[in-house]
């Protein structure tokens, strides 16, 4: 009886994450149809999202930091792989947009993203270390300046993820030379569309 109990609790418990998980399903798709139609809105898209879904889950982050919120498609990924256990801030300068991912958030049930809108180069500097995982997509010029602080606010063994770092132009190009040379991070980059770059904290 105590067993049949458990497993049908078990099965209530998988059936409320399934539906969870449908919810936020919904809002990306939502977001990816909007660009087959026709909309500007660079994120990190579907392909790149099954990798930072899988690395998201591996690493089972408590906190995560994402520069770069957009319409929060990158975060509902976040939510998702964590199951929404992980407390997820996410930076981006766009007002307009945040009000677009937070009616996102909403949709997709989603309640442990905090947004914070303003320039993220200023806003690290108020934030205090120990993220379990970094994603790092905001606008390439900022990349240079923002990687001290994801190194600084990461903790050892943490995670650092960051977007399109195979753009073929000399800064780039000059990212990926300081980026590989960190001798506190352990990095790799995977060729999935423009590529994004994987990094350990030693």
């Amino acid at each position: 009886m105590v067993l049949r109990d458990t497993i049908s609790e078990l099965n209530k418990q998988e059936l409320s994450q399934l539906k969870a998980d449908n919810k936020i399903d919904s809002v990306l798709r939502k977001i990816e149809s909007q660009i087959k139609k026709g909309r500007f809105l660079p994120i990190i898209g579907p392909e790149k999202g099954a990798f930072v879904y899988l690395v998201t889950k591996l690493a089972k982050p408590k906190k995560i930091l994402e520069l770069g919120t957009l319409v929060g498609y990158s975060s509902l990924i976040f939510a998702k792989a964590t199951r929404r256990k992980a407390k997820i801030i996410t930076i981006d300068w766009d007002k307009k947009l945040g009000e677009e991912a937070k009616t996102n958030f909403q949709e997709a049930g989603v309640k442990n993203a905090k947004q914070l809108c303003g320039d993220a180069t200023e806003i690290v500097k108020k934030l205090k270390g120990n993220f379990d995982l970094i994603l790092l997509d905001v606008g390439k010029e900022y990349y240079t300046i923002l990687l001290p602080h994801c190194i600084r606010l990461l903790r050892r063994g943490g995670i650092l993820l960051i977007d399109n770092v195979l753009w073929d132009n000399k800064r780039m190009e000059e990212f990926r030379n300081e980026l590989l040379n960190q001798k506190v991070l352990e990095t790799i980059i995977v060729p999935i569309v423009d590529g994004v770059s994987l990094s350990q904290k030693l």
